[in-house]
């Protein structure tokens, strides 16, 4: 089993709206791609205060016998640092394989971001 990461980075502006994606997927050498998982940050600053802010979590992908279930936000926490305001969020959710009705695997990825008021994001970490 592999995961596979993909980022949609924006370079650091002074102040705008931007969209932030990260796609976590789980990949099987016998099945291919068994599901995807899309983190979104919808986020504006005015070069230093994050003016707004919303995240979204989904499944955009599924194979056969698995389900989705989006779990939990642990919310936002928001801080300053060398005169910027950033948010980090994190999400979880939760894949299962079953067969017959029966649960054979249980995936919880989950995705932390950090946002900052001049468009600057990054990936803190995921996993599951």
């Amino acid at each position: 089993m592999s995961v596979v990461l993909l980022l949609a980075l924006t370079a650091p502006a002074v102040a705008g709206s931007w969209s932030y994606n990260v796609y976590l997927s789980r990949t099987s050498g016998v099945l291919g791609t068994d599901w995807t998982y899309k983190h979104r940050v919808l986020f504006s600053g005015n070069g230093k205060k994050v003016t707004s802010h919303s995240v979204a979590d989904w499944s955009t992908k599924t194979s056969i016998g698995w389900s989705f279930h989006d779990t939990s936000d642990s919310g936002t926490f928001t801080y300053w640092s060398r005169g910027k305001q950033h948010k980090r969020s994190e999400t979880n959710g939760h894949y299962r394989f079953s067969i017959a009705g029966v649960t054979v695997i249980n995936d919880y990825p989950w995705v932390e971001t950090t946002v900052r008021g001049d468009g600057g994001h990054w990936m803190n970490g995921r996993g599951y």
